[in-house]
Protein backbone atom coordinates (compact mmCIF):
# COMPACT_ATOMS: atom_id res chain seq x y z
CA UNK A 1 0.00 0.00 0.00
CA UNK A 2 1.24 3.47 -0.72
CA UNK A 3 0.33 6.58 1.28
CA UNK A 4 -2.89 7.16 -0.64
CA UNK A 5 -4.02 3.54 -0.09
CA UNK A 6 -3.11 3.77 3.58
CA UNK A 7 -5.10 6.98 4.01
CA UNK A 8 -8.19 5.37 2.42
CA UNK A 9 -7.80 2.19 4.50
CA UNK A 10 -7.87 4.31 7.66
CA UNK A 11 -10.96 6.14 6.37
CA UNK A 12 -9.24 9.50 6.38
CA UNK A 13 -9.04 12.37 3.95
CA UNK A 14 -5.60 13.47 2.75
CA UNK A 15 -5.82 16.54 5.01
CA UNK A 16 -6.75 14.47 8.07
CA UNK A 17 -3.88 12.07 7.39
CA UNK A 18 -1.44 15.00 7.14
CA UNK A 19 -2.66 16.52 10.42
CA UNK A 20 -2.69 13.23 12.35
CA UNK A 21 -0.68 10.65 10.42
CA UNK A 22 -1.99 7.24 11.56
CA UNK A 23 1.29 5.51 10.68
CA UNK A 24 3.04 7.30 13.54
CA UNK A 25 0.76 5.69 16.18
CA UNK A 26 2.23 3.08 18.53
CA UNK A 27 1.94 -0.40 17.08
CA UNK A 28 1.15 0.76 13.55
CA UNK A 29 3.08 -1.32 10.99
CA UNK A 30 6.22 0.34 9.68
CA UNK A 31 6.81 0.84 5.97
CA UNK A 32 8.26 -2.28 4.37
CA UNK A 33 10.70 -0.35 2.20
CA UNK A 34 12.39 1.63 4.98
CA UNK A 35 11.84 4.95 3.21
CA UNK A 36 13.98 7.23 5.47
CA UNK A 37 13.33 10.48 3.64
CA UNK A 38 11.98 8.88 0.49
CA UNK A 39 8.56 10.01 -0.68
CA UNK A 40 7.33 6.57 -1.68
CA UNK A 41 6.84 4.65 1.55
CA UNK A 42 5.06 1.31 1.10
CA UNK A 43 3.21 -0.69 3.74
CA UNK A 44 2.22 -4.35 3.79
CA UNK A 45 -1.54 -4.55 3.12
CA UNK A 46 -2.17 -7.52 5.45
CA UNK A 47 -0.36 -5.83 8.33
CA UNK A 48 -2.23 -2.53 7.93
CA UNK A 49 -5.65 -4.16 7.60
CA UNK A 50 -5.01 -6.34 10.68
CA UNK A 51 -3.93 -3.26 12.67
CA UNK A 52 -7.05 -1.31 11.62
CA UNK A 53 -9.28 -4.28 12.54
CA UNK A 54 -7.63 -4.48 15.97
CA UNK A 55 -6.23 -7.93 15.21
CA UNK A 56 -2.64 -9.06 15.85
CA UNK A 57 -0.35 -7.69 13.16
CA UNK A 58 1.16 -10.61 11.22
CA UNK A 59 4.90 -10.78 10.71
CA UNK A 60 6.28 -10.03 7.29
CA UNK A 61 7.02 -13.15 5.21
CA UNK A 62 10.47 -14.70 5.65
CA UNK A 63 10.67 -15.46 1.93
CA UNK A 64 11.06 -12.84 -0.78
CA UNK A 65 8.01 -12.77 -3.02
CA UNK A 66 8.56 -12.46 -6.79
CA UNK A 67 5.79 -9.83 -6.85
CA UNK A 68 7.47 -7.57 -4.26
CA UNK A 69 7.90 -4.04 -5.61
CA UNK A 70 11.40 -2.61 -5.16
CA UNK A 71 12.42 1.00 -5.55
CA UNK A 72 15.57 2.09 -7.39
CA UNK A 73 17.83 1.70 -4.36
CA UNK A 74 16.52 -1.78 -3.61
CA UNK A 75 16.59 -2.77 -7.30
CA UNK A 76 20.22 -1.69 -7.62
CA UNK A 77 21.16 -3.67 -4.52
CA UNK A 78 19.36 -6.79 -5.80
CA UNK A 79 21.19 -6.78 -9.14
CA UNK A 80 24.54 -5.85 -7.57
CA UNK A 81 24.94 -2.34 -8.94
CA UNK A 82 25.50 1.02 -7.33
CA UNK A 83 22.32 3.08 -7.29
CA UNK A 84 23.95 5.74 -9.51
CA UNK A 85 24.83 3.06 -12.08
CA UNK A 86 21.29 1.65 -12.00
CA UNK A 87 19.85 5.13 -12.55
CA UNK A 88 22.27 5.76 -15.41
CA UNK A 89 21.05 2.52 -17.04
CA UNK A 90 17.52 3.94 -16.96
CA UNK A 91 18.41 7.37 -18.34
CA UNK A 92 20.07 6.26 -21.56
CA UNK A 93 18.43 6.79 -24.96
CA UNK A 94 18.15 2.99 -25.14
CA UNK A 95 17.83 1.98 -21.47
CA UNK A 96 19.92 -0.97 -20.31
CA UNK A 97 17.56 -1.73 -17.42
CA UNK A 98 13.99 -3.00 -17.65
CA UNK A 99 11.12 -0.53 -17.64
CA UNK A 100 9.53 -0.05 -14.21
CA UNK A 101 6.51 -2.23 -13.43
CA UNK A 102 4.85 0.57 -11.44
CA UNK A 103 5.32 4.21 -10.57
CA UNK A 104 4.35 5.00 -7.01
CA UNK A 105 4.16 8.65 -6.01
CA UNK A 106 6.39 9.52 -8.96
CA UNK A 107 9.05 6.94 -8.17
CA UNK A 108 9.72 3.88 -10.37
CA UNK A 109 9.39 0.39 -8.86
CA UNK A 110 10.20 -3.04 -10.26
CA UNK A 111 8.86 -6.45 -9.33
CA UNK A 112 11.51 -8.71 -7.90
CA UNK A 113 10.71 -11.23 -10.68
CA UNK A 114 11.33 -8.57 -13.36
CA UNK A 115 14.77 -7.84 -11.90
CA UNK A 116 15.82 -11.47 -11.43
CA UNK A 117 14.67 -12.26 -14.98
CA UNK A 118 16.58 -9.27 -16.36
CA UNK A 119 19.68 -10.21 -14.40
CA UNK A 120 19.56 -13.83 -15.59
CA UNK A 121 19.43 -12.69 -19.23
CA UNK A 122 21.72 -9.70 -18.88
CA UNK A 123 24.49 -9.40 -21.38
CA UNK A 124 27.78 -9.10 -19.56
CA UNK A 125 31.49 -9.52 -19.82
CA UNK A 126 32.45 -12.55 -21.87
CA UNK A 127 28.99 -13.05 -23.39
CA UNK A 128 28.85 -10.42 -26.09
CA UNK A 129 28.81 -7.31 -23.93
CA UNK A 130 30.54 -4.10 -24.74
CA UNK A 131 30.37 -1.79 -27.69
CA UNK A 132 29.01 -3.43 -30.84
CA UNK A 133 31.34 -3.60 -33.81
CA UNK A 134 30.85 -1.22 -36.70
CA UNK A 135 29.93 -4.22 -38.83
CA UNK A 136 27.07 -5.12 -36.48
CA UNK A 137 28.37 -8.70 -36.17
CA UNK A 138 29.05 -10.51 -32.91
CA UNK A 139 32.55 -11.73 -32.10
CA UNK A 140 31.58 -15.29 -33.02
CA UNK A 141 30.14 -14.13 -36.35
CA UNK A 142 33.25 -12.05 -37.08
CA UNK A 143 35.48 -14.98 -36.22
CA UNK A 144 33.52 -17.21 -38.63
CA UNK A 145 33.78 -14.56 -41.39
CA UNK A 146 37.55 -14.28 -40.83
CA UNK A 147 37.86 -18.08 -40.95
CA UNK A 148 35.97 -18.11 -44.29
CA UNK A 149 38.10 -15.28 -45.76
CA UNK A 150 41.36 -16.95 -44.75
CA UNK A 151 40.22 -20.34 -46.09
CA UNK A 152 39.16 -18.82 -49.42
CA UNK A 153 42.45 -16.91 -49.70
CA UNK A 154 44.50 -20.02 -48.90
CA UNK A 155 42.56 -22.01 -51.53
CA UNK A 156 43.71 -19.53 -54.18
CA UNK A 157 47.28 -19.42 -52.86
CA UNK A 158 46.97 -15.90 -51.42
CA UNK A 159 48.09 -14.69 -47.99
CA UNK A 160 45.50 -12.39 -46.45
CA UNK A 161 46.82 -9.72 -44.05
CA UNK A 162 44.96 -8.47 -40.99
CA UNK A 163 44.77 -5.06 -42.68
CA UNK A 164 42.99 -6.64 -45.69
CA UNK A 165 40.59 -8.45 -43.31
CA UNK A 166 39.96 -5.14 -41.55
CA UNK A 167 39.01 -3.43 -44.83
CA UNK A 168 36.94 -6.38 -46.04
CA UNK A 169 34.84 -6.68 -42.86
CA UNK A 170 34.77 -3.01 -41.86
CA UNK A 171 36.37 -3.62 -38.47
CA UNK A 172 39.29 -2.00 -36.74
CA UNK A 173 42.81 -3.20 -37.61
CA UNK A 174 43.34 -4.17 -33.95
CA UNK A 175 40.21 -6.33 -33.92
CA UNK A 176 41.15 -7.85 -37.27
CA UNK A 177 44.67 -8.67 -35.99
CA UNK A 178 43.25 -10.41 -32.92
CA UNK A 179 40.74 -12.39 -34.95
CA UNK A 180 43.27 -13.41 -37.61
CA UNK A 181 45.74 -14.51 -34.92
CA UNK A 182 43.00 -16.49 -33.18
CA UNK A 183 41.85 -18.24 -36.34
CA UNK A 184 45.39 -18.97 -37.53
CA UNK A 185 46.24 -20.26 -34.03
CA UNK A 186 43.40 -22.80 -34.33
CA UNK A 187 44.86 -24.34 -37.49
CA UNK A 188 48.47 -24.23 -36.48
Amino acid sequence: MDLADLTVAHGLSAGQARRQPPWTADGHPRPVNNPQGRRAALWDREQVLAYIAGEPVPALPDVDDPDDLLDAEEAAALVGLAQATWLSYLNRPRPLAPAPDATIRGMPHWRRSTLTGWQANRVGQGVGGGRPSRSGLSTDELEERVRTLLTEAAATGRWLSARAVSRELGISPTTASKLVASVRGESG
